[in-house]
């Protein structure tokens, strides 16, 4: 097999790079993961080394499932199941589990998801008799979070102030809890891990001598625990080799928030205290690591919000934002899916999908009955009734059909012949540009993605959402709203 075949030379260069560390920059859709893959590939058979000595680790489950498909049709089955590959989180719980004593958890640990996370720390300040009004559990946690990922335990959390006081309370609190109900939560998995190493020097040599190679996709987006996790596992062989995307920024000009006022970006340096966003609005000061710049000629995404703010980044600066899952809302939407066009609907904020224990978002099931590929929402709703209202404005003010994309396992009286032909006989792109234009949608950047991709196979569904999020109330640790 000719595994240089279809690499443009920069592509072959960082695949076939000597030992040592590697930092391989590329922007988005240049293959970056090829070449991590490729790169795999070529240690194993160009350079003999071990499938089972090499770590290959990334930031989501299906980058990481996509990431074995591709070495298994390079390396075949049997050697791509011996390489170690995963997310950091799967990649420090095999660790832990194998290392539970030297580690001080229990061997059977229980990890716990980003809802019983919120419910500890909702009873953890309960417990302290705190006013969860006042004090968010959502915020809460999310200064929590970012502790763990800074690698501060409860009793190094620096206050500072008197709801830095309140977080380390109930940072306290909630860390007991998990210990009673033999529990790590996500950062935990990190945070212990380098822990372990730290204390168990033997350990970490065991490790080390193990994996001679190590491999990381999106580089750019390890925080600080993952860093060091990094340069623990590579301390020995140095063979660390990385890709990143360096164009995740903002323009000149983009104003940040600071617990003095605001300032433009260009002003800000290392040391200084900005407010970030903690979610669900929620700000809290943090200390400014690193400042990194760089001269940008291409395209810039600019969101305006109904108040009059303005928000600029590169197109692969991400926002992230999780869908919420609410049983008391309507979703109004707009669907799009490439080989038939744009369609209204409406369905519920959370119902069963008749697999999982729990309900799931609406929005996600529906775009997973259509195949679609892109679901803006029009409306939120209080009442189901209100919903059907929406349906049926947006679909005869924009004449946009109601009509679904296919009769797969639906009883319908409509055939999948008479669909394809009534998307055929509308124009419906044109109508949805309308709609979007008068709603402030952007054809490039969806509230939800059923069917999100990475790699070569859908090119043109390799878009980053840019997500922005408001909301009208003010509270002691989320002053301002967009």
């Amino acid at each position: 097999m000719d595994l240089l075949k279809g690499l443009n030379p920069q592509q072959q260069k960082a695949v076939t790079a000597p030992d040592g560390p590697v930092l391989v920059l590329a922007g988005p859709g240049s293959g970056k993961t090829r070449v991590l893959t490729h790169r795999v590939a070529w240690l194993v058979l160009e350079r003999d080394v071990a499938p089972w000595r090499i770590m290959a680790v990334t930031f989501t489950n299906k980058a990481a499932r996509e990431m074995r498909e591709r070495l298994e049709r390079l390396l075949g089955p049997s050697s791509a199941r011996s390489l170690t590959l995963g997310t950091f989180h799967a990649t420090c719980a095999r660790i832990l589990r194998r290392e539970a004593e030297a580690a001080g958890i229990p061997r059977d640990y229980a990890i716990f998801d980003a809802d019983d996370q919120l419910r500890l720390v909702k009873q953890a300040i309960r417990d302290l008799n705190l006013d969860d009004k006042r004090y968010r559990p959502q915020a809460v946690h999310g200064a929590i979070s970012r502790a763990k990922n800074e690698l501060i335990p409860p009793e190094a959390y620096s206050t500072g102030s008197y709801y830095g006081e309140v977080v380390k309370r109930v940072y306290e609190r909630y860390q007991a809890l998990l210990e009673a109900n033999s529990g790590l939560d996500f950062d935990d998995l990190l945070m212990v891990t380098v822990r372990l190493f730290d204390r168990n020097p033997d350990v970490l040599a065991k490790y080390q001598e193990r994996y001679r190679h190590i491999l990381v996709d999106e580089f750019q987006d390890t925080n600080q625990a993952q860093y060091v996790l990094l340069r623990q596992l590579s301390g020995r062989h140095h063979n660390l080799f990385c890709v990143a995307d360096e164009d995740q920024c903002l323009p000149t000009g983009t104003i940040v928030a600071t617990p003095d006022g605001v300032r433009p970006v260009e002003e800000i340096k290392a040391g200084d205290v900005i407010l970030a966003a903690a979610g669900r609005c929620a700000t809290i000061p943090v200390t400014v690591k690193q400042v990194y710049r760089k001269s940008y000629a291409g395209k810039l995404v600019e969101i305006r919000t109904v108040g009059g703010y303005v928000l600029r980044a590169t197109p692969n600066h991400v926002l992230f934002a999780r869908m919420g899952r609410p049983t008391d809302k309507y979703y109004v939407y707009l669907m799009y899916r490439h080989d038939k066009g744009y369609r209204i609907g409406a369905t519920v904020g959370a119902r069963s999908d008749g697999i999982r224990d729990y309900k799931v978002s609406g929005l996600s099931i529906r775009g997973n009955q259509e195949n679609a590929d892109k679901i803006w929402v029009l409306r939120v709703c209080d009442t189901k009734d209100e919903a059907a209202y929406y349906e049926q404005y947006f679909a005869y003010e924009y004449g946009i059909p109601t009509m679904v994309f296919h009769t797969a396992g639906r009883r319908m009286r409509f055939t999948q012949e008479y669909i394809d032909r009534l998307y055929a006989s509308i124009d419906t792109r044109e109508r949805a540009k309308r709609l979007m234009e008068e709603l402030y949608l952007h054809p490039d950047y969806p509230h939800h993605r059923p069917r999100g991709i990475a790699g070569e196979r859908a090119p043109h569904r390799v878009v980053v959402n840019l997500s922005l999020f408001g909301d009208t109330r003010s509270s002691a640790t989320s002053p301002w709203h967009a």
